[in-house]
């Protein structure tokens, strides 16, 4: 990678307590270079990257396969999830599930499978010296599970129980209900069911993984104590044979901007959970540092967030409060989360839209501003203080789709936004006609939102407060 300028921030422990943080001096700039790993793509479509690391006798590796639940249908939903997990829980190759656990267990090493929305992986940690016998445990985990039908069944079993344990938790009921209502009509606001986990069998997870788990386009990462010849070995034997699929997969179309709502839904939780917000943009090169200063600023900053300034430190209204955009690839969205005593609920909602307001009217300050990009470029550096991070980092930018000389023009792209972007994207990502709000709670926590609605936003304050139940999910 080419040499691209950092702005490192020096901060001396001697001498400087009377400093402000817009005291703090930055250091004159200062470029270096970030290592490339080695990198080469096999006939299958693989792509290989590999750094070496010798400080520990050690090796890591993740395989990652680009395509996820969103490319599923939601007629499948929960299916492409729970057969990542039993890829590697329910045995692979020759080993049943106890075998391989005690044969990992016996090396001290791991290996691990999931599914998410946009990719799914399977990785292993080991000894440099049981690579080889690891290697092909992880190759057997990715090309050949077993998917024993006990270890299904016992995957089934804890999640019913998950699922029996949601109506126990007030945040976990407010979030359910807000993905509902905000995608409403779209695979996005599916929520997976006791009878729907019942219904699953291992048939669906051979066929789900038959479809998902192949070549194309794959990458794999190697990072440790291994030479690059090892490397070139391992995968060629044990990948290089893999056959890509024709199939080709499709995002679901982007979900129908939301409707407003007021809701309530009665629980036995002195302590209630809301959440304000509604769809948002979706993953965006252009807007990506606009929001990302954004959400710094506004509540994802932590303590010195001006939403969480307002409603924990200066109010005292509520022990968690944040909030701000979430992109994704094919949709995003906004929200505000609050978890307080029923009889403050009300007067938390009204004070977090005042913030959103006041983004919305005023420019934030020059030194608020800077701040937000001090922290931003100090803790970009250490994207890159090891190995395992360049490499983590450069497969981000893939998955994400993200050109491969972003970082080259990270900072000045960081530095060239201005307190207009910010208001712009309040203005343009919150529209306070289309805001949904959840509260979950007892009945202080109804009796506050019923007071303090009136003084919400006119688009807020004349709907009526619908109040509905939970079974498993909201019964909208």
């Amino acid at each position: 990678m080419k040499n691209f300028l950092i702005i490192l921030i020096c901060i001396s422990f001697f001498g400087c307590t009377s400093q402000t943080p817009q005291d703090l001096p930055i250091t004159p700039v200062k470029s270096f270079d970030i290592p490339e790993p080695i990198s080469w793509k096999l006939e299958n479509g693989i792509k290989v990257f590999l750094m070496e690391d010798n400080e520990l006798p050690f090796v890591e590796g993740t395989l990652y396969i680009r395509s996820g639940y969103l490319n599923d249908s939601s007629e499948n939903l929960g299916i492409l999830a729970a057969m990542g997990s039993q890829m590697r829980n329910g045995g692979a190759g020759d080993l049943t599930a106890d075998q391989l656990d005690l044969e990992l267990e016996k090396l001290s090493a791991n290996i691990g499978s999931s599914f998410g929305a946009e990719d799914g992986s399977v990785s292993f940690s080991c000894l440099n010296t049981d690579l080889p016998k690891v290697f092909k445990f992880f190759t057997d985990v990715t090309r050949k599970p077993r998917f024993q039908e006990d270890r299904i069944a016992l995957w089934k079993s804890l999640q019913l129980q998950k699922i029996k344990s949601r109506s126990e938790k007030s945040t976990t009921i407010s979030r359910i209900g807000f993905n509902q209502h905000i995608f409403k009509g779209s695979v996005f606001s599916e929520v997976t069911t006791s009878s729907r986990i019942k219904g699953m069998s291992r048939a669906d997870f051979v066929r789900a993984h038959n479809k998902f788990v192949r070549p194309n386009d794959a990458i794999i990462t190697l990072i440790g104590s291994i030479k690059e010849h090892e490397a070139r070995d391992l995968v060629d034997k044990y990948f290089s044979d893999w056959k890509p699929t024709n199939e080709k997969f499709t995002l679901p179309p982007e979900p129908k901007k939301s409707e407003g709502g007021l809701f309530f839904i009665k629980g036995p939780f002195s302590q209630s959970a809301a959440i304000i917000g509604q769809t948002g943009p979706k993953r965006d090169l252009d807007s990506f540092f606009k929001i990302k200063l954004f959400n710094s600023l506004f509540g994802f900053g932590g303590s010195s967030s001006k939403l969480v300034m307002r409603i924990r430190e200066d109010l005292g209204l509520a022990y968690v409060n944040y909030g701000g955009i979430a992109t994704n690839t094919v949709f995003g969205k906004n929200y505000i989360v609050t978890q307080t005593k029923g009889e403050s609920v009300g007067e938390a909602i009204y004070e977090s839209l005042n913030v959103l307001e006041e983004f919305q009217t005023e420019l934030v300050s020059n030194e608020a501003l800077e701040d937000a990009k001090r922290y931003a470029q100090n803790s970009y550096v250490f994207l890159f203080d090891s190995p395992s991070k360049i490499i983590n980092r450069k497969l981000s930018l893939i998955l994400q789709d993200f050109p491969p000389d972003f970082d080259e023009s990270y900072l000045s792209n960081l530095h060239s936004v201005s307190r207009e972007d910010i208001m712009d994207v309040a203005k343009q990502s919150w529209d306070v006609n289309s805001l949904v709000i959840i509260v979950v709670g007892d009945d202080k926590a109804y009796e506050s939102l019923k007071a303090w609605k009136q003084k919400l936003p006119p688009e807020l304050s004349s709907q009526e407060i619908q109040v509905v139940e939970f079974d498993e999910k909201v019964l909208f």
